[in-house]
């Protein structure tokens, strides 16, 4: 959408239609049905109050190249502090494959934890599951 130039309008339009809304954060929710008016203005109310913020994140988003996170894997093969990777085996757009990547490839890695069933935002949804994961890491790294 954003590099055909569409994204800036959907994004607006979206902050009114709560229910298209949660139709299009499915890809991101395991229960969209379960965020409520109030969340989904909190999401997108702030583009329908700036089409300049709409444009904005549309440029940004079409100008994303996937070629610079892959350039960092050399900082990240030297990366010792402690780290955690937690993803959710459900995620539409980030496989777990790169969960394992980025364990495998980050060589202080304490642990990686696949959470089963959860999609890209599942800090949202299931924030005892992540947290319990950080507070485990802070405490025993």
């Amino acid at each position: 959408m954003a590099s055909k130039g569409i994204l800036a309008g959907a994004l607006s339009a979206l902050a009114a239609d709560p229910a298209t809304a949660r139709q299009v954060l499915a890809s991101g929710f395991e229960r969209p049905d379960d965020l409520s008016d109030q969340t989904i203005t909190g999401f997108f109310g702030p583009f329908a109050a700036s089409p300049a913020r709409c444009q904005a994140i549309q440029d940004w988003v079409a100008g994303l190249d996937h070629g610079v996170t892959v350039a960092v894997e050399p900082d990240l093969a030297r990366f010792l502090s402690p780290t955690l990777v937690v993803w959710g085996t459900a995620d539409e757009f980030f496989d777990v494959a790169w969960a394992r990547w980025l364990a495998a490839t980050i060589p202080g890695t304490v642990r990686c934890v696949e959470i089963e069933g959860a999609r890209l935002f599942f800090p949202a949804e299931r924030p005892a599951e992540l947290n319990r994961e950080i507070r485990e890491l802070w405490n025993n790294a």
